[in-house]
């Protein structure tokens, strides 16, 4: 990719998360991103219809590389572990690639969570937990049905609410608590 095309991009993207610090996404208009990327309104349109084609582009981008490294992660537990859940669980690698991710991407994860963000992410980001609970529970030989007497929706919401809000504690906190504690406390979900 030309490097000008990435640079434009890169500006974009910052107007749109520097618009978010100050209101709510729902309240910004196209013209308020366009401003504080300090780009042309003819080059904003060149890429981008709305601000909402915009946020989706970056939210499927960050959703589709949390995506691959939770992938990589569950490669890694089944080439050391295989199907020995119970190293798999104690393994403080259980989402390493994961959380460097996310720690790259903190500043945009914690603004698209917030309450300026866009609720959408918040779905797709539990979407993909259901998603790596049942691949995670495959693998080590446990059936995510096999909860005692509750709805397995209502299992998997919790669960999954459960490791999202760990995660985003974490990143808000990130100074105070490692990675390897982290990825402990989330493998004994």
């Amino acid at each position: 990719m030309d490097i000008r095309i990435n640079t434009t991009l890169q500006r974009i993207k910052y107007g749109l998360f520097e618009s978010i610090k100050q209101r709510p996404f729902r309240e910004l208009k196209n013209t308020d991103i366009i401003e504080k990327s300090e780009v042309s309104n003819r080059t904003f349109y060149r890429y981008f219809s709305d601000k909402n084609e915009l946020l989706e582009k970056i939210e499927d981008d960050l959703i589709e590389n949390i995506r691959c490294n939770l992938a990589k992660d569950r490669e890694i537990l089944e080439k050391n572990y295989g199907k020995n859940s119970e190293m798999m669980k104690m393994s403080s690698n259980t989402y390493r690639n994961t959380l460097d991710y996310c720690a790259e991407k903190r500043d945009e994860i914690l603004l698209l969570l917030s309450e300026n963000g866009d609720i959408g992410f918040w779905i797709k980001v539990r979407n993909l937990g259901k998603e790596e609970l049942y691949k995670r529970s495959e693998l080590i030989g446990r059936k995510a049905v096999d909860r005692p007497e509750m709805p397995l929706a209502f299992y998997l919401d919790n669960q999954v609410d459960c490791s999202v809000h760990c995660v985003i504690n974490w990143l808000n906190n990130y100074d105070s608590i490692s990675k390897k504690q982290i990825s402990r406390l989330l493998s004994k979900f």
